[in-house]
């Protein structure tokens, strides 16, 4: 969904945005793009919970672009 190639380079991040740790590309707006495709899908499939990757950097309760949309919106997140 994030237009990201598979598989894609590990990430981290830094200041608000999403860095490939070798090339040090910036992928934010690929994952804001996906980040919004999916609140639309559990909107639109009254999903009120998400089990979400604890450490990644989309995923991440706290940092993670896609947690934090999915928590401001009232989606129950839980770690795994």
């Amino acid at each position: 969904m994030a237009g990201l190639p598979t598989p894609r380079e590990p990430c981290y991040v830094k200041d608000a945005h999403i860095y490939a740790r070798k090339s040090n590309s910036d992928y934010t707006d690929n994952f804001l793009k996906s980040s919004y495709e999916i609140l639309e899908l559990c909107q639109d499939l009254d999903i009120n919970k998400a089990y979400l990757l604890k450490n990644s950097p989309a995923c991440g309760k706290g940092y993670g672009i896609i947690a934090n949309l999915l928590d401001l919106q009232g989606i129950e997140l839980i770690p795994i």
